[in-house]
């Protein structure tokens, strides 16, 4: 548009610009959206914090199998190289789960849909 020396200052008349508006617009829509948890699942299977996620989910399964009374004699939980170490300060619980170990060894795999746990340690 002219200013008041005649000069142009490069901008597009109105209905130009609205026109170079809307065909921006097209271009930026995706034919092939995806929603936030397809994004975030793209990215975990991609970057290696997968591992990470799998054994915070199986330390959570653990508790979850145990339930909250049993739980509660569970002082600490980690994994490392496929082995979940799980310190137990009941003598008596801790002979109960020895039995079952390998059944929750199995139901842990199951809940997170991988082999991630081969053995337990009790202590």
């Amino acid at each position: 548009m002219p200013n008041r020396a005649g000069e142009t200052d490069g901008r597009q008349p109105e209905g130009a610009n609205a026109r170079r508006r809307s065909v921006s617009f097209e271009r930026m829509k995706r034919s092939n959206t995806k929603s936030i948890g397809e994004l975030l699942e793209d990215f975990f299977r991609e970057y290696p914090f997968s591992g990470r996620l799998k054994e915070a989910e199986a330390i959570e399964s653990w508790r979850e199998l145990l339930g909250p009374s049993l739980a509660d004699y569970c002082r600490s939980v980690r994994i490392e190289r496929g082995v979940l170490y799980a310190e137990i300060s009941s003598s008596v619980v801790r002979s109960e789960l020895m039995m079952n170990r390998d059944t929750l060894a199995a139901e842990i795999n199951r809940k997170i849909g991988t082999a991630l746990v081969k053995k337990i340690v009790l202590r």
